[in-house]
């Protein structure tokens, strides 16, 4: 049997793996967010929610570790349209790459999309957008 702590950890590294072969996103961290200089946008943070814990038999229990994958990227003031096309090209990309294999190479037993939430903000030298997409690994563990 495997500890908790140690099969949580693969699933979030296995994510971050998966992402991390997108060319297109030059960041990707497991964990907080922080201060990225201009040059390692597009970033992506894969960050820890919840987990759902409930009886799968008698001697199993199913785990539903939710994360968050936060992609953000950042345009020149002047042109807001082009950040939030590259963000929802971004999104496309990232659920296509982790569909290619819905149990993460083992870590879970199946990888659940829940939703996506896009938001941006306009600023004077430049703009943010980002979006939050949440997914659901299930794993379940005796």
């Amino acid at each position: 049997m495997t500890d908790l702590k140690t099969v949580h950890a693969a699933v979030l590294e296995a994510i971050r793996t998966k992402i991390d072969e997108l060319t297109s996103i030059k960041s990707v961290t497991v964990g907080e967010l922080r201060m990225l200089a201009a040059d390692k946008f597009p970033a992506c943070y894969v960050i820890p929610g919840r987990d759902e814990e409930g009886d799968y038999t008698v001697s199993e229990i199913l785990h539903k570790l939710r994360t968050k994958i936060v992609v953000i990227t950042r345009s020149p003031a002047a042109d807001p349209v082009t950040g939030m096309d590259d963000l929802i090209g971004l999104c496309g990309d990232i659920h296509d790459k982790l569909l290619e294999d819905r149990t993460l190479g083992g870590k879970c037993d199946i990888l659940y999309f829940v939703d996506r939430d896009f938001d941006y903000m306009l600023g004077q030298d430049y703009n943010l957008f980002w979006s939050i997409i949440t997914v659901e690994p299930w794993v379940v563990m005796r």
